[in-house]
């Protein structure tokens, strides 16, 4: 998290208007949503992976890195909808389940996959190159209520607050061998879920006793950089997104029955 938030400052598209990047990732996900083919999504991904080793400069280790973990919960999914199970009628013949492959739940489970690699790489781009403070000045901009940005804000902070305490406590753990060992590793996981939980929580009422010292009322302002929006930019973004929407809706799917 605390490198994805300090490439987000380094990377190669930072000054580019956060409305040019939104637009075409909004798009872009749209496009993998719609989609009744695997076709047009994984084109996405791949055109968005491009975009981000070769524009954003985004070193493709890293990408592949950051794909993995949600990428494991998504083919224990799949796993989930291509596997069918026929359970026994009777309880005391409960180990004779039996399992089997579904024809239907593979070209599923492959729509699935491939909306799964064109969305979360349109979000990862946009995660990647753009700081919180620019998406906050954009949604601000489009009049989303300003409840719903303080909400923002606070999570991502209280984010970072988890990670830095836990960062803190599994250090001090490892230095005193905390972990040398499975019965030390239990107690100084559950100690360190404890210390987690009641320093998170007393470093975010510091956190809030200093907002309302500075004079809070009601609407928390970040200061953000003027990026200069460029026409020629914003309407390639949108003809770029508007092409995918196409071709999502052109591309027919493997089979008329299955719909994602």
């Amino acid at each position: 998290m605390l490198l994805i938030n300090e490439l987000s400052y380094s990377n190669h598209w930072r000054f580019i208007h956060p409305a040019e990047k939104i637009i075409f990732v909004t798009l872009c996900m749209l496009s993998s949503l719609i989609a009744k083919s695997p076709y047009p999504p994984l084109i996405v991904a791949i055109f968005i992976t491009i975009v981000a080793a070769i524009f954003a400069k985004i070193k493709l280790k890293l990408w592949v890195k950051l794909l993995i973990i949600p990428l494991g919960f998504v083919l224990l999914g799949c796993l989930s909808i291509i596997i069918t199970f026929s359970w026994p009628s009777a309880i005391s013949n409960i180990l004779q389940i039996q399992f089997s492959l579904s024809s239907v739940g593979i070209v599923t489970a492959t729509h699935v996959l491939a909306k799964f690699f064109g969305c979360t790489t349109s979000l990862l781009l946009l995660t990647l190159t753009t700081p919180l403070t620019d998406i906050i000045q954009f949604l601000r901009a489009i009049k989303i209520p300003a409840i719903l940005l303080e909400l923002l804000v606070l999570c991502y902070r209280a984010i970072f607050i988890i990670l830095d305490t836990s960062m803190h406590i599994h250090q001090a753990q490892v230095s005193r061998l905390g972990y040398n060992g499975i019965t030390s590793s239990f107690r100084s996981c559950a100690l360190l879920i404890v210390g987690i939980l009641t320093k998170s929580i007393k470093r975010s009422h510091s956190s809030w006793m200093c907002i309302l010292s500075r004079a809070y009322n009601d609407e928390i302002r970040l200061l953000s950089f003027e990026h200069k929006l460029s026409t020629s930019n914003l309407i390639l973004s949108i003809i770029l997104g508007l092409i995918f929407m196409i071709l999502s809706l052109t591309f027919l799917p493997a089979s008329k029955s299955i719909g994602v």
